[in-house]
């Protein structure tokens, strides 16, 4: 049927299997309003942003325009759930998953949005500023979605190598999502989770988490997602997929195609490009429609409106068979095209 796509959480919020990626959408480009509003338009109904991107001053408005009226006039599709978990619900549905889990918001919410909380703000106060910053720029009563964006710092950006092996991260990581559990018992976060966590961070966290639950605490709540560079040549470590069916955790796959630098690589692979000839789609389409179907939420991601759309109707409205899906799941290369998140104690 004509509708969205969803990933449902446990307490009701409807996060789409498609989200517009806003990494490298500059706050300062003319390309970025186009993007944004050729994507909201062509029909996405979700879009992925976070503080450290420096853009939501500009998406933030943007979104704001696009209430339930003009999203019934964007394009729609007809999705397929073949071979996922996710399923389709109708966009009325989908319009009133936003009244979960608080009640209804006081905006006309009818586009989700995650945003992710950056290093130089781990801390209590730092999270509830940028929180209160983001529903400023956006026009909104609560954030659909809120990610630690990273376990800690990297020497990437951070330069300093004493920081990335800070053995106090950890205690860090714990006081953050005590704050973030505190801002979902506020009403002010509607599902909360994190980003770039592999097992040696995650582990310690679901086991305080469980700890503090099974004695009773009623604030204490597991992440709903954990956000991770995914594609078919840096699949997901196998402990760490165990770990977070274990506690239900969705991932969510950004650069699914691999960074600017590999995805003509990746496109171009013969593999990839025999699948796309036999499905009549294009290479990219396949290599995101196979996260979706290996059960993670996507985030495709450019500045040109026809690239855009080119990763979205189409992504959604076909599926690959288990031939394909068993040659693909035998590519993986680790091949890791941004920083690595093991790099942080």
């Amino acid at each position: 049927m004509v509708g969205v796509l969803v990933k449902e959480f446990a307490n009701g919020v409807m996060l789409p299997a498609v989200s517009l990626g806003c990494w490298q959408l500059y706050g300062d480009a003319p390309s970025t309003p186009v993007a944004v509003e050729a994507a909201l338009k062509g029909g996405y109904y979700a879009l992925d942003d976070a503080q450290c991107y420096n853009n939501e001053h500009v998406t933030g408005p943007i979104v704001a325009k696009f209430g339930k009226e003009e999203m019934k006039k964007a394009s729609k599709f007809d999705p397929s759930a073949e071979g996922t978990p996710f399923k389709v619900v109708s966009e009325a549905e989908y319009f009133g998953s936003f009244e979960k889990p608080h009640g209804k918001p006081t905006d006309d919410r009818a586009v989700f949005v995650t945003t992710k909380i950056w290093c130089s703000n781990f801390d209590p106060a730092g999270i509830r500023k940028q929180v209160e910053q983001h529903l400023k720029d956006f026009q909104r009563s609560s954030i659909d979605l809120l990610l630690l964006h990273w376990p800690g710092n990297h020497v990437a950006w951070c330069q300093d190598e004493s920081m990335m092996k800070d053995p106090k991260n950890a205690e860090t990581r714990l006081t953050c999502w005590k704050t973030f559990e505190e801002l979902y018992a506020e009403g002010k976060v509607r599902a909360i989770g994190l980003s770039n966590y592999m097992v040696q961070h995650l582990l310690p966290l679901v086991e305080d988490i469980k700890k503090r639950k099974d004695a009773g605490c009623p604030k204490a709540r597991m992440p709903f997602v954990n956000q991770i560079e995914i594609s078919a040549f840096c699949q997901v470590p196998e402990a760490l997929e165990k770990l977070c069916k274990e506690y239900d955790i969705t991932f969510t796959s950004y650069s699914s195609l691999g960074s600017a630098k590999a995805v003509q690589e990746n496109i171009s692979d013969k593999a990839i490009q025999t699948i796309a000839d036999k499905h009549k789609v294009s290479p990219a389409n396949v290599l995101i429609r196979w996260c979706m179907q290996k059960g993670y939420t996507v985030l495709p991601r450019s500045k040109h409106p026809e690239r855009v759309q080119a990763n979205y109707g189409p992504t959604l409205t076909f599926a690959l068979d288990q031939d394909d899906m068993n040659a693909i799941n035998k590519m993986n290369l680790d091949r890791r095209t941004g920083s690595n998140p093991h790099d942080i104690a």
